[in-house]
């Protein structure tokens, strides 16, 4: 059974740090988790997280495009 407009945003760090989920469900009723996100607010914290990684490091690496899961019906 697939769960439409829900999923998952990765973020990876450069030095060996373990990933960041950012988890998001676009259907209001099945967002109780106090944790969860709409898409966008998912994507929007994935870029800041991202951002600020970057300016930490003092370098320019490639921000990637989202390596989310999706699941569309």
């Amino acid at each position: 059974m697939k769960l439409p407009k829900c999923g998952s945003i990765e973020v990876r760090f450069p030095n060996g740090r373990p990933s960041r989920y950012l988890y998001w469900e676009d259907l209001p009723s099945r967002r109780l988790r106090p944790d969860l996100l709409t898409g966008e607010e998912a994507e929007r914290d994935a870029k800041e997280l991202a951002r600020a990684e970057q300016d930490k490091l003092g370098t320019k690496f490639h921000v990637p495009s989202w390596t989310s899961t999706r699941n569309q019906s």
